[in-house]
């Protein structure tokens, strides 16, 4: 993709980034922070960095499209879970915290993009743009943490509907 945009990468890059990926990466795709302690949580605290993770090494040729699909559902599995923490600052959940909200749903976006069109992809991307749409501000605006800022979601949150929409 970085290459269709004209960025000139060389294929020796490639090959490490998707390594590193690859090195880290647990069982079904999980992307954990601590490989070593994964924790028994590791599922739900990797729920985002899985679906960004599986899309990278499909576009590095490393990943299949059922890894990317199995990685969107793993995120849904536990979206009600982020849902949950949305406004909180902190890791409320003990995993989980509210500045991941966005963060979390433009790689889904991406990822369920990558899947290719088909019933599947339009519910997913339908999906989101729900969820999106159901959380703004009074004023317009959308917030995901105190901490970070009503500009950064409002951003956050435009360019995930755009992703969620097909062109």
């Amino acid at each position: 993709e970085a290459r269709r945009a004209g960025a000139e990468v060389p294929d020796a890059l490639f090959r490490r980034a998707a390594e590193a990926l690859l090195s880290k990466r647990g069982d079904r795709g999980r992307q954990p922070y601590r490989v070593e302690d994964p924790g028994p949580d590791s599922e739900k605290n990797s729920m985002s960095r899985s679906a960004l993770c599986e899309r990278a090494l499909q576009a590095c040729g490393r990943a299949s499209r059922d890894d990317v699909a199995a990685a969107v559902e793993s995120f849904w599995k536990f979206a009600d879970r982020l849902e949950a923490v949305r406004l909180c600052d902190y890791h409320s959940d003990g995993r989980l915290a509210g500045f991941f909200y966005f963060h979390a749903y433009l790689p889904l976006a991406e990822a369920i993009r990558s899947l290719g069109p088909g019933p599947a992809s339009e519910a997913g991307l339908d999906r989101i743009r729900r969820r999106i749409l159901a959380v703004p501000e009074w004023d317009g605006s959308f917030l995901d943490s105190h901490e970070i800022g009503k500009s950064y979601g409002t951003a956050a949150a435009l360019l995930i509907l755009r992703r969620a929409t097909r062109p």
